[in-house]
This record gives structure tokens, sequence and C-alpha cells, in this order.
């Protein structure tokens, strides 16, 4: 096993470093670390296989959507565009949503106003939103916004895209 050691700054605060060549189609395992006077602090070990260039991130069996560029198509999941392959992606009715893969299944989305929230195909327009533990019903959206039904509230939410 090869060890790369990616260098991510000095000083205190939060922190990104973009690892780059890495294999397509590869497993890798990441972990943060702090070194002080007082010794190194390790965060957790994180494992990860990299996408293809011609896939999308996290969405499996999306199609690239004919002369457009970034674009593609989910059975499940809609269209959507992504293009960076940096977990950000751009949802036609729900806006931008950030992706990050259920180690069992599924994906969780971030999106602003509703925070972590967890779909999977046979279960998507429903969400399950971690912060009220309850569950979301995605109705539709307009131009600007998205209507979803908050069962754990009995309310019906409005966000912006």
């Amino acid at each position: 096993m090869k060890c790369l050691q990616v260098y991510g700054g000095t000083g205190s605060g939060t922190f990104s470093e973009e690892v780059k060549n890495l294999k397509s189609g590869e497993k890798y395992f990441a972990r943060a670390y702090a070194l002080n006077a007082e010794g190194i602090a390790y965060g957790a070990s994180e494992r990860f296989v990299t996408g293809d260039a011609e896939e999308p991130l996290f969405i499996e069996g999306a199609e690239a959507l004919d002369g457009s560029q970034g674009w593609w198509q989910s059975a499940w999941l809609g269209s959507f565009y992504e293009s960076q392959h940096d977990g950000w992606l751009l949802h036609e009715r729900l806006g931008w949503l950030f992706a990050v893969p259920d180690p069992e299944e599924g994906v969780w989305f971030w999106k602003e106003g509703l925070e972590w929230i967890w779909t999977d195909n046979g279960v998507y327009p429903y969400f399950h939103a971690e912060e009220s533990a309850g569950w979301l019903f995605f109705h539709g959206e307009d131009d600007d916004n998205c209507l979803l039904y908050n069962y754990e509230a009995e309310k019906w939410i409005i966000i912006g895209k």
C-alpha cells in the first residue's frame, strides 16, 4: 500500500486540500491529522472510490444527456448538472445540493434551509431529514422555490432553490 501525504496548511480553523492525479475506479483511504507541541490528533478514517470522469459522482446509473455537457439523467432522481466532481450538483427541481454517498445505501444531500436529508432509489421524492429525524415529501417547485411537506411537524415548507 502506498502512502501519500498532502500538506493542508498551518494555523487554526478549518482547512481543505485537493488531491490530484488519483486513478479512476481505485479505492483510497484518507485520514486528516493535526500536529502541534502537544502531539498528534487524528481524524476519522474515510474510505472512497474515485469515480469515472465520464460518470456523475454518487448517482449510480445516471446517463449523460445528449449534447448537454455536465447534465445527467437519473431514472429515479431526474435531471441534474454536475461537472466538477466535487459533490455539488444542480438538481433541475430542487436547486443546489451537496451530495455524499451513504456507506450502506442511498445518498445524503445537504440543502440550505433543509440541512442534511437522505434519499435513495425507490424512496425519492421522500427524504429523511436528519435534523428532525422525520420524513419530508418533495411536492414540487416553481421558478424560485421548492415545496415540501414535513410529516413530523405536519406543515408545509417553502425553501429557495
